[in-house]
């Protein structure tokens, strides 16, 4: 395969093996393949990565990186609109990796190049969590809180794997489900569940 102008070997194989894991996985993103998607010989990722793993990690971390966390407002306004707007702009963004997102939570449990998605969920995390115990009238532990920001931010996240379409299954539409997980983690905040806020 001729050399891309433009792009670097290293460049090339970065975004082939991105490209590759996101298709099949860490079993589908053989050295193989990712030598010939990125147009190099198989040797060429061990002489730049020193193997499979290490070039996994970097391809993943530097897509990963492209993905950005919307802040929410430094100040809690109108709660329901502002995590509404953050959790749409969330789902959208985390969509443009839904591939490599499935394939890296799937293999977590499993594998040492797996979880490269940890940093930007904990990032989405520690901004809700901030958001969140920010508010007036909140009434809840810590714990509760992480609890309580975890499901939210897990429900994005199978949101943007799954994608907005219903598949034919009788779910409610996305826009109502995005309201009710908004409403829902809110109503779980501001509840009084008998523990003093830490």
């Amino acid at each position: 395969m001729p050399d891309l102008p433009g792009r670097s070997t290293r460049e090339r194989l970065l975004a082939a093996a991105a490209k590759c894991f996101a298709a099949g996985g860490s079993h589908g993103a053989t050295t193989r393949a990712i030598a010939s998607a990125a147009g190099v010989n198989e040797v060429t990722i061990f002489r730049l990565f020193g193997g499979k793993e290490r070039l996994l990690v970097e391809a993943k971390v530097k897509l990963l990186a492209t993905i950005a966390v919307e802040p929410l407002p430094p100040q809690p306004g109108d709660a329901m609109s502002d995590i509404t707007h953050w959790a749409g702009e969330s789902v959208a963004q985390l969509s443009r990796v839904r591939d490599l997102l499935r394939h890296d939570l799937a293999e977590a449990a499993s594998s040492s190049t797996a979880n490269s998605a940890g940093r930007l969920l904990g990032e989405m995390n520690e901004e809700l969590a901030r958001y969140l115990g920010a508010l007036e009238g909140v009434r809840i532990t810590r714990a509760r809180l992480e609890a309580t920001v975890a499901m939210f931010v897990a429900a994005l996240v199978t949101e943007a794997i799954i994608g907005v379409s219903t598949r034919g299954r009788p779910w409610l539409p996305y826009e109502v489900r995005l309201h009710l997980y908004v409403a829902a983690t809110l109503d779980a905040v501001r509840s009084d569940h008998g523990e003093a806020a830490e």
